[in-house]
């Protein structure tokens, strides 16, 4: 009997969840970095120096996407050819290349929701 964590699919759903996590934890101690300079600013009331610490969170939060996007591309490209070392057949490749893509896909939207309701929830109050 097969163990569970010996599943692909297992496998690929919990490379999408650590990718996702590891792109919302980065983007929280950015969040928290900025916190203080956006905090003094807000006080001062320097609406110039706060629209661009918003900014440039923003280019943050995309710059995560991009990030996760290719740490996912170099995951599939890795899973790919550790299946074909493994004797993974021809006719098995489209259907784990979908996979790969669908986890992909639903690991950069959480991702990216989790960023920006970090971001969010930290500057505009």
């Amino acid at each position: 009997m097969r163990s569970i964590f010996s599943n692909p699919i297992f496998e690929l759903v919990v490379a999408g969840i650590v990718i996702a996590a590891l792109a919302s934890g980065s983007m929280y101690i950015c969040a928290n970095l900025f916190e203080e300079f956006y905090l003094l600013a807000l006080k001062k009331g320097d609406t110039a120096l706060v629209e661009r610490i918003q900014l440039q969170m923003v280019f943050g939060a995309v710059f995560n996407l991009v990030v996760v996007y290719f740490l996912h591309k170099l995951y599939s490209a890795l899973f790919l050819s550790g299946a074909r070392l493994n004797g993974m057949s021809v006719n098995r490749e489209p259907i784990i290349r979908s996979a790969l893509n669908k986890v992909m896909f639903g690991s950069c939207i959480f991702g990216m929701a989790s960023v920006l309701s970090v971001f969010t929830l930290k500057f505009w109050r």
